[in-house]
């Protein structure tokens, strides 16, 4: 609730008069990945990794969430089948960034790099109300592939970068309490959804 302003690179926050200097920060352009082709064995590498994962269970057990962890649920799904299941994820789950939205985050980043956007580009903007204001911005720029710098590493990873790809898995998973674990597992039923579609 409190005002910000910002005027000639200075960011002033508050009445207390808070201030951050950006004129010196380095603007950063996620670069997309080396293909438009996910390789089959990244994509499952990935699931494997997010599965092993001691948090899934934190995860899986809010009510609506199990749905995460099931890759195979969204394999055969039409768009128009997918696209209730994901409205029913937003807004749920711990975070700032409700987990339910990382996830929805990770898959619309997969989908930005797979050339595939369009599938979700008409129901992010409304789901997108219907969150944090923090999960918000999140979910509008994953729809253009605009999302934190490691998910855009584990992006090139996934697409050609094999070798980096558990380097790139950990510092995802770093992110947040959930929202890395959430992430991967929206990139990775997208990787199966390509995959088994072409």
């Amino acid at each position: 609730g409190q005002t910000a302003a910002c005027r000639a690179g200075i960011l002033r926050l508050g009445h207390a008069g808070n201030i951050i200097d950006l004129r010196q920060a380095e603007a950063w352009h996620p670069k997309p990945p080396p293909s438009s082709v996910p390789g089959k064995e990244a994509w499952q590498s990935l699931y494997a990794i997010a599965l092993s994962s001691p948090r899934l269970g934190v995860l899986t057990e809010w009510p609506g969430l199990k749905i995460c962890a099931k890759a195979g649920a969204f394999a055969g799904l039409s768009a128009a089948e997918l696209i209730p299941v994901l409205a029913s994820l937003v807004g749920r789950g711990p975070g700032l960034t409700p987990a339910g939205d990382d996830f929805i985050a990770g898959l619309a980043a997969a989908l930005h790099w797979s050339a595939q956007a369009s599938a979700l580009a008409r129901h992010i903007p409304g789901w997108a109300l219907r969150t944090t204001d923090v999960s918000r911005w999140l979910l509008l720029d994953s729809n253009s592939g605009q999302i934190a710098e490691p998910v855009c590493d584990l992006g090139a990873a996934l697409y050609g970068q094999v070798d980096q790809l558990p380097l790139a898995a950990d510092a995802v998973m770093k992110l947040g309490h959930l929202s890395g674990l959430a992430m991967i597992l929206g990139m990775s039923p997208e990787g199966v959804h390509v995959i088994f579609r072409m």
